[in-house]
């Protein structure tokens, strides 16, 4: 069998607004604009280019949940316009985090479902 797109996927994926730092060998390697996310990992947009095979440790910074660190390896890695598109593939991260993720990905999906019926 062939994966397509998010087919490949193994948890659902919502536009989210959050601020990454990411560091690579535990040194600061730029700022980052989340522009989504799952339990599984998050696409993060910057004016750095991250190499795919990368390890990098994030820090999110989000009203939803405050500030967590999470770690990652870049999955894919491609120009976006003027800057660079990274796909993040979360490592085992505490329960705790991976529930807080669920959680704003949960409601941003019933949001979208009420907003759906109401049309």
């Amino acid at each position: 069998m062939t994966w397509h797109g998010s087919e490949r996927r193994l948890h659902p994926r919502v536009a989210f607004q959050a601020e990454a730092l990411i560091s690579v060998d535990d040194v600061e390697f730029g700022r980052f604009a989340v522009q989504d996310i799952s339990v599984g990992g998050a696409l993060v947009i910057g004016h750095t280019a991250l190499s795919v095979g990368q390890h990098v440790k994030l820090t999110l910074v989000a009203p939803q949940f405050g500030t967590v660190r999470i770690e990652g390896d870049v999955a894919r890695a491609h120009p976006h316009g003027s800057h660079y598109a990274a796909g993040i593939a979360f490592r085992r991260q505490p329960s705790q985090i991976a529930s807080m993720i669920e959680e704003v990905v949960l409601n941003e999906l019933a949001t979208l479902e009420r907003a759906s019926r109401a049309v």
